[in-house]
């Protein structure tokens, strides 16, 4: 869910159809993991479209479809005012990413820079102060890989790892309301523990600032979005477990003082008696 520069509440999804991987289906052409076929392995990526979300009645739009790609972020606006998408595409080498130049109505898919090593990109980019845009990955190689462009998308270098230590789990990145980078991610190689904030004052080429908000393991998929001056992470535990999504919040301020310490609440947890 994303609320767009208009104020129009913009709801994305990815949908595709799966088959099963046995000896009938043998000859057909796809992605194949855990016993099933994604025929395109390029995902359907659809939306609806809210004009009045603050209404007792909100109204969406009806559902259709805008490309392909696994969008998994919300998008970021550039500079120059279009609206740029990173839904992955696991069939390409490249990271692959969409531009809309006419807020929604229409997409552009492209692709950038070759990918670090990875099944699931689950890409993340911010524009930088100079207009450049830095690109985030996922990858198997124990860090985020990462891909530049200079020329605000047109080409991009070829990832790389970026130093940012990251256990193959999604994170997410973006620019606050100050002007500061916001890095939220696994502070760990190999492990989905130590989820963590880093808050970076120089757009990103340090990390000045991090604090572990949770130690403990099986943490990921961390969303944040920005409210009164407040940050409002979300991010879960133990999917096949206790399945708990987890909400904290915390100001900029607070990830700079050691002394903080991070209140966490079970934001929605199924019955165990169901």
């Amino acid at each position: 869910m994303w609320t767009d520069p208009d104020g129009k509440l913009r709801v994305y999804w990815t949908q595709n159809n799966a088959i099963v991987d046995d000896e009938s289906n043998a000859s057909i052409e796809g992605y194949r993991k855990n016993g099933y076929i994604w025929c395109d392995n390029r995902h359907a990526a659809w939306t609806m479209v809210c004009d009045n979300p603050d209404d007792d009645n909100p109204v969406f739009s009806e559902p259709h479809y805008w490309g392909i790609g696994f969008l998994r972020c919300k998008p970021i606006v550039l500079d120059d005012g279009r609206w740029m998408f990173c839904n992955y595409d696991q069939l390409c080498d490249c990271y692959g990413y969409s531009i809309s130049t006419d807020c929604g109505k229409t997409y552009e898919r492209c692709y950038g820079g070759t990918k670090v090593q990875t099944d699931h990109d689950e890409p993340m980019a911010y524009q930088r102060k100079d207009g450049s845009i830095r690109m985030l990955a996922r990858s198997t190689v124990g860090e985020l890989g990462e891909s530049i462009s200079n020329d605000r998308g047109t080409s991009w270098s070829g990832g790389i790892p970026s130093g940012i230590e990251s256990p193959n789990s999604r994170f997410w990145i973006s620019r606050t309301p100050t002007g500061r980078i916001l890095l939220v991610n696994n502070d760990h190689r190999t492990s989905r523990c130590r989820m963590s904030v880093r808050l970076s004052e120089d757009d990103g080429a340090t990390w000045k600032y991090k604090r572990c908000v949770d130690e403990r393991e099986a943490l990921s998929y961390p969303d944040v979005e920005f409210c009164n001056g407040k940050i409002l992470l979300t991010y879960d535990r133990e999917r096949i477990g206790v399945r708990e999504i987890l909400f904290t919040s915390f100001t900029e301020d607070d990830i700079m003082n050691e002394n903080y310490s991070f209140d966490i609440s079970i934001a929605c947890k199924p019955d165990a008696k169901k």
